[in-house]
């Protein structure tokens, strides 16, 4: 194969968009934002104005993340395993084998949805 060839098969790559189930995930994603958006503004009229800037920075990052997914960005796809990996400790810490589990199942759908993000 020539270069040109590759360029073409790399650009049909990258216009096809992400795969559905990275959309589903960038949903939820941005669910899990709102509800954390919903969690801060409750402990800013808690007087809870720590743990409104935690929710507030967790927002963030999942809303940032569950877009570049969406936009299909490496960084975004590296983000994702890093919020997967906090989940994963924060529910051990917390004694749910539950966030464990799904947090697995994810990351192994994510690692093999990587192509459009590489």
């Amino acid at each position: 194969m020539d270069e040109s060839s590759d360029r073409q098969t790399d650009d049909r790559r990258s216009d096809d968009g992400p795969p559905a189930g990275v959309v589903l995930l960038a949903f939820v994603g941005w669910l899990i934002a709102l509800v954390q958006i919903l969690g801060a503004l409750v402990a800013v009229f808690g007087g809870e104005l720590a743990a409104a800037l935690l929710l507030g920075v967790g927002a963030g990052s999942y809303a940032v993340v569950a877009w570049g997914l969406v936009v299909t960005r490496l960084w975004a796809w590296i983000g994702a395993y890093v919020l997967l990996g906090i989940n994963a400790v924060g529910g051990l810490l917390g004694g749910s084998l539950v966030s464990l589990f799904v947090s697995t199942i994810v990351g192994i759908y994510l690692l093999a949805a990587r192509e459009p993000f590489v």
